[in-house]
């Protein structure tokens, strides 16, 4: 691995968000019920991150979607292979969550090779996970649009069609899921 390189274990835990960096024991905690999400965000930049791993759960796919808008390297990996990877390296999950600290080694576990990013399937990779982070993107706008449509008098109409896009990107984020399986299951870890 290259000195400059940086893989941070980005951990959501309802309003606390914990920061671990590899190489290295720089370790950070943000309580947003007292710090700004662009703080966080702003911390993240001045890192110049090479990767960024988040567990993929509900309560990090906002906070999530708005570290993509910033062009950070971000990636949601979800449960199996997290779990496979503590498997293997005998590490503990507590109660299902992984700890900032594994996800950074999670996260240099399957850092690539310098070439590895012109691989086609590399390539595949990528265009879904940025579909994925695409249709999150969406998801959360409708979603919004939906908890906004309580406040204002929206016909039943609206209310509805926004239901069914919503439902439509659902189904859309499950088959991109499904599409990025391999990927995961193929994974070094």
């Amino acid at each position: 691995m290259h000195e400059l390189e940086k893989i941070i274990g980005l951990c959501v835990d309802r309003s606390i968000i914990d920061i671990q960096v590899l190489p290295g024991k720089e370790y950070h905690q943000f309580d947003l019920e007292k710090s700004d999400t662009t703080e966080v965000c702003a911390y993240l930049k001045n890192l110049y991150p090479t990767l960024i791993i988040a567990q993929q759960t509900k309560l990090a796919e906002d906070f999530v979607a708005m570290l993509q808008q910033s062009s950070l390297p971000l990636v949601m990996v979800p449960d199996r292979p997290l779990q496979h990877f503590a498997e293997q390296t005998h590490f503990t999950l507590k109660t299902g969550t992984a700890s900032s600290n594994f996800l950074a080694h999670f996260g240099l576990s399957i850092l690539p090779e310098k070439d590895m990013h012109k691989a086609p399937e590399n390539k595949a990779f990528n265009a879904l996970l940025s579909r994925r982070l695409q249709l999150i993107e969406m998801l959360m706008a409708e979603k919004n649009r939906l908890m906004l449509s309580g406040y204002y008098a929206v016909s039943a109409y609206v209310r509805q069609n926004i239901l069914a896009h919503i439902d439509w990107l659902e189904q859309q984020l499950e088959e991109v899921d499904l599409h990025l399986k391999p990927f995961w299951l193929s994974s070094k870890t």
